[in-house]
């Protein structure tokens, strides 16, 4: 891997644990590399996101296997993909199970 694109994912990264934090205020958002090197050796790139495992790419190719290659656990698999081709188009792709079950959350708590 260049120099190159692996400062394009390390932005990435960090880019997307600040929106995180963002949104889920009282937790310790932080990537992985530098919270833990367990999390980062299961193609998890943040730690501390309550309910997901967020895996980043900042690539031309839309990444084929990662959502796979994630834990199986209670927590949702998320991709943020950075599209570097498409003037660097930004994506959020899940597992079809994962989005009707968060679906169906919001509608519970009468959301949407």
């Amino acid at each position: 891997m260049s120099k190159t694109n692996r400062n394009k994912g390390h932005t990435l990264e960090r880019r997307v644990a600040k929106l995180y934090q963002e949104i889920f205020t009282e937790a310790n958002i932080r990537t992985s590399r530098y919270a833990s090197r367990e999390l980062d050796d299961k193609k998890v790139d943040l730690a501390g996101v309550p309910m997901f495992n967020v895996q980043c790419k900042a690539t031309q190719h839309a990444p084929q296997k990662v959502l796979h290659e994630m834990p199986n656990d209670t927590n949702h698999n998320i991709l943020h993909w950075k599209d570097t081709k498409q003037r660097g188009k930004h994506y959020v792709v899940l597992e079809e199970k994962d989005w009707l079950e968060i679906i169906q959350l919001l509608n519970n708590e009468n959301i949407i």
